[in-house]
């Protein structure tokens, strides 16, 4: 049997505001993901803090608890539930979401190839018990050095309409870095989130800083 312990931090960041502020959004993360493997079962648990616009308030605080399975080498499957409250400026907004995914990988001596299929439900009882689906397809490509590993990922998002509509709803770009070193690691990233719909959302610009542990 063979157990593992990662942590990691995924954020906080701040970012040079221009004129064009008001046409995107500014983002900073920090989470912390704790989890336990046993043969081929992995549990996990990671709450996370969002920072908007480089303020010093936090707008969003969200907790994952989530289960993955290994099927094959190249195969997994995994769930997970959140819970999300949003900073409002009558309070804050309590939101619930599930979500299911498959990933699939490649390896190519140092590359390592990942495909990840995701589909996830929203739950939002403060607004009117609103329930969005989504689809997200992700693609990520990462060289393993002996401690470099940089990596570039793009993820489309489909938003499930009323019956049975659907429409691209978002896109996002992530190049970064990890260092590693035995069993801590540091990873520094950029990601890039643009809207495919014409609902006056922003682009988001979202800093991540990343620290991560594993231990046997």
């Amino acid at each position: 049997m063979k157990c593992r312990h990662p942590l990691l931090i995924v954020c906080l960041a701040t970012f040079v505001t221009t004129d064009a502020r008001a046409e995107r959004d500014v983002q900073g993360w920090l989470s912390a993901e704790l989890a336990a493997q046993r043969d081929r079962l992995q549990l996990s648990v990671a709450p996370q803090l969002r920072i908007r616009d480089a303020s010093p308030a936090v707008s969003e605080f969200l907790t994952d608890v989530g289960v993955r399975v290994e099927a094959a080498r190249w195969l997994r499957f995994g769930g997970a539930y959140r819970i999300a409250a949003q900073q409002q400026r009558g309070g804050w907004d309590i939101a619930h979401r599930v979500n299911g995914d498959v990933h699939f990988r490649l390896r190519a001596g140092p590359v390592r190839i990942r495909s990840r299929t995701r589909y996830q439900m929203r739950f939002a009882p403060d607004r009117r018990q609103r329930v969005r689906h989504v689809v997200r397809q992700q693609f990520r490509v990462r060289v393993r050095a002996e401690r470099f590993r940089p990596f570039v990922a793009t993820e489309t998002f489909v938003r499930i309409r009323d019956r049975f509509g659907t429409e691209f709803w978002r896109q996002r770009f992530t190049a970064g870095v990890g260092y590693r070193r035995k069993d801590h690691g540091i990873t520094l990233a950029y990601r890039l989130e643009v809207p495919l719909t014409q609902n006056n959302e922003l682009t988001s610009h979202i800093f991540l800083l990343g620290y991560e542990r594993e231990l046997d």
